[in-house]
């Protein structure tokens, strides 16, 4: 150890000095290490902040993560569900399709709802589920579409893109102008008689956005614009995305010859059916308007309701052929005395026991359309093929499938429930 007081003023100078260096030293060095992390700060707190995720991100994430967990549960009951129904019905279940599934519950559970999707029914979840939206916005929580505070983003996006196909077909057109065409081929023009344009619950799906009427119907007006465009067939992809093919009538009706009697007049015959009653009409030309219902009795005699009387006469007077052809109906309550007579024309006492009219005010509505579907397809072979084809588009000659649901037990109807009493 040495004496500090006792070093020399020079030494103690020289001392001084080195220490003073050596602080220095130690100081620069503090305050380069002090900069670096002054440097480096920014930019781990950058890190750190693209490592937070926003709320939004984070509930969309969730919901995501909901839904696909959601979806994997029920694809696997489907498809537990589908080998249990491929065990009931005999079939390999490796080997079964969505028509077998659809054809065995219709088989097993049979339904006589008027509306499909009422229906009991197996399908795929996602065929089932709407699909979700893919995140619309990054980490930070903004948006990647510009018009996301529109509240329906891919509507906009998509009349945007059809506005910026008609500026640059009006550029073609002003550029084919200068060239000295005035006038364009037909086939540059987008031809639209073979196509329907999609409905308002398909485009919503296409969007899966929340469309209105409005939006809808302002859609179609600019798609349409669009389509009129003298060279639309240049956005020919565009176009094919928002239209569907018409739907072609396969099942077209079979319109049979007229058939002649002994004194020459032209008649026919035709069936018609509604819930459990059958209908056997036939028309004869050059009459003079007489409609019988069972051989007994008119139409204002057998129909007591002025609405039953409309549904029977209106096919006549659809086509033109009021007053002009006699009418002959007669109608069977069940099916087994619709099939005997057909068989029985020889024996006028199994005819007589078949031409009773049935109880009045008792399936009136039913009888009418019996009688209005006979008489729709029997007029089919006196008018040209263009009134048929009307016919059809009226739903003339349409079946009505519609029948009385079953009561159900535990209830009072079909739907109906007891009234509930505490006591």
């Amino acid at each position: 150890m040495w004496n500090r007081a006792l070093l020399s003023p020079v030494l103690r100078d020289g001392a001084h000095k080195v220490l003073g260096v050596v602080a220095a030293r130690a100081n620069s060095s503090t305050q380069s290490s002090t900069k670096l992390e002054n440097v480096l700060e920014p930019m781990v707190r950058k890190d750190e902040k693209a490592q937070k995720i926003n709320r939004a991100m984070r509930a969309y994430l969730e919901r995501a993560q909901t839904q696909e967990k959601f979806l994997s549960e029920k694809k696997e009951e489907f498809e537990l569900g589908k080998r249990h129904l491929a065990n009931i019905m005999g079939w390999d279940p490796e080997e079964i399709t969505q028509e077998n599934i659809d054809e065995a519950i219709q088989y097993l559970l049979p339904s006589g709802l008027f509306e499909p999707k009422a229906r009991p029914m197996m399908k795929p979840p996602e065929m089932i589920f709407a699909k979700q939206k893919l995140a619309e916005f990054d980490y930070t929580g903004r948006p990647h579409n510009s018009l996301f505070y529109t509240a329906r983003g891919n509507f906009y996006g998509r009349l945007h893109e059809a506005f910026s196909h008609v500026l640059r077909l009006n550029e073609h057109q002003l550029a084919m102008r200068k060239k000295g065409v005035r006038t364009p081929e037909a086939a540059e023009q987008f031809d639209l008689r073979p196509y329907d344009w999609i409905n308002q619950g398909e485009l919503a799906e296409l969007c899966l956005e929340r469309i209105k009427d409005e939006h809808h119907d302002y859609f179609i007006r600019s798609m349409t614009r669009l389509a009129e465009h003298p060279y639309s067939n240049m956005a020919r992809e565009i176009l094919l995305k928002y239209l569907k093919p018409k739907q072609v009538e396969t099942h077209e009706q079979e319109i049979l010859p007229l058939m002649h009697d002994e004194a020459g007049n032209p008649y026919m015959e035709a069936r018609g059916e509604r819930k459990s009653l059958r209908a056997i009409v036939k028309v004869t030309g050059n009459g003079t308007g007489e409609t019988l219902i069972n051989k007994s009795m008119s139409v204002d005699e057998y129909f007591p309701e002025l609405k039953d009387r409309l549904q029977v006469m209106f096919p006549l007077q659809f086509v033109g052929l009021l007053n002009k052809v006699d009418v002959e109906a007669t109608i069977f309550k069940r099916h087994d005395e619709y099939e005997l007579g057909e068989m029985a024309k020889s024996t006028e006492e199994e005819q007589k026991e078949l031409i009773k009219p049935l109880e009045l005010r008792k399936g009136q509505a039913a009888e009418a359309g019996a009688i209005r579907l006979a008489l729709s397809r029997a007029l089919c072979s006196f008018v040209t093929e263009e009134d048929v084809k009307l016919m059809r588009l009226s739903g003339l000659l349409t079946k009505d499938k519609r029948k009385r649901e079953r009561k159900k037990p535990g209830k009072r109807g079909a739907r109906r429930r007891y009234p509930w009493r505490k006591r």
